[in-house]
C-alpha cells in the first residue's frame, strides 16, 4: 500500500530477526520485502526516501566534514566573482539522480539564476568525450565502488539523458570501516557518495545521498535481497552500541 508517497511492506512471509526495521520510501528495491510489516512494532526506522530533508547545501557540508574535496559551491550571486567558467544551477536542492540541475556559464547564471546554489563544474573535456563520475556504495558494513560512464548525446551528465549509460563494479567486498574519512557517515546505514575527477586525476565529491537504488547497478546479481538486510541489521546494531 502506498500512503502519500511513502511506501509501507503490508506483509511479505520472512525469516524472523531479532531486530525490527520499517522501512520509509518513496521508491522499490528488491530487498524490501525483508523489512517488518506495518503493523508491527518496529526497533528502528530507515528512511530510504529519495527526496529528503536533506538539501544540497547539507550534503557538502556533510562530505567537507569528511575532510573529502568539493568543488566551489555557493550562491550564484556570490560566486560570479571567482575564478569559474561554468557551474551547475542546483533548481532544486533536494533532487537526485541527475534532476533538477542546468549547466551554464557563470556570466549566464548570474542573469538568470543568481539567487540560486550552484556548483563549479568539473570539466572532462580530458576524456574524449566519456562523461562519467564514481560511486562509493556503502551497504551496512559493505563498501562497493561503481563507475558509471556515458557518450554521446546532447547532455553533460553521466546518469542522465543518454540511451548508452553504463554502469561498472570496479572493486567490491570492501570494508567500510577501513575507510576513516567515511567515520562521520557511520550513522546512515546504507548511502552513495559520488565524485568525479578533473584533467589532473583529482577527486571532487559531488553528491551525498542516502537513499540510492541498489537494483540496475549490476550489484543484484552480487548480493542477493537477505544479505544486504542482514548487512543494514548488522550496522544498525553496531552503531547502537
Amino acid at each position: 500500500m502506498i500512503v502519500f508517497g511513502i511506501v509501507e511492506i503490508l506483509y511479505i512471509p520472512k525469516k524472523v530477526y531479532e531486530m525490527k526495521i520499517k522501512l520509509k520510501t518513496d521508491f522499490l528495491d528488491y530487498y524490501d520485502h525483508w523489512f517488518c510489516g506495518s503493523w508491527e512494532k518496529e526497533d528502528y526506522i530507515l528512511d530510504r526516501r529519495s527526496t529528503t530533508e536533506m538539501s544540497k547545501i547539507d550534503q557538502f557540508k556533510i562530505i567537507e566534514n569528511c575532510g573529502l574535496s568539493t568543488p566551489s559551491h555557493g550562491y550564484i550571486k556570490d560566486l560570479v566573482n571567482s575564478n569559474i567558467n561554468n557551474v551547475v544551477v542546483y533548481t532544486n536542492l533536494y533532487s537526485h539522480a541527475g534532476e533538477n540541475k542546468e549547466l551554464c556559464s557563470i556570466e549566464y547564471a548570474n542573469k538568470c539564476y543568481g539567487d540560486l546554489y550552484g556548483s563549479e563544474y568539473i570539466n572532462q573535456s580530458w576524456s574524449n568525450g566519456i562523461r562519467s563520475h564514481w560511486r562509493y556504495l556503502a551497504i551496512g558494513g559493505l563498501m562497493y565502488m561503481l563507475h558509471y560512464s556515458a557518450k554521446g548525446g546532447t547532455g553533460w551528465q553521466s546518469n542522465k539523458d543518454y540511451e548508452d549509460i553504463q554502469i561498472s563494479i570496479v572493486d567490491i567486498n570492501i570494508i567500510r570501516e577501513g575507510y576513516e574519512f567515511l567515520y562521520n557517515l557511520s550513522e546512515y546505514p546504507i548511502f552513495a557518495l559520488d565524485f568525479v575527477l578533473d584533467k589532473e586525476y583529482k577527486k571532487f565529491y559531488i553528491d551525498f545521498n542516502t537513499a540510492p537504488k541498489i537494483y540496475g547497478t549490476g550489484l543484484e546479481n552480487e548480493l542477493d535481497s537477505n544479505t544486504i538486510y542482514n548487512e543494514i541489521e548488522e550496522w544498525v546494531k553496531f552503531v547502537s552500541i
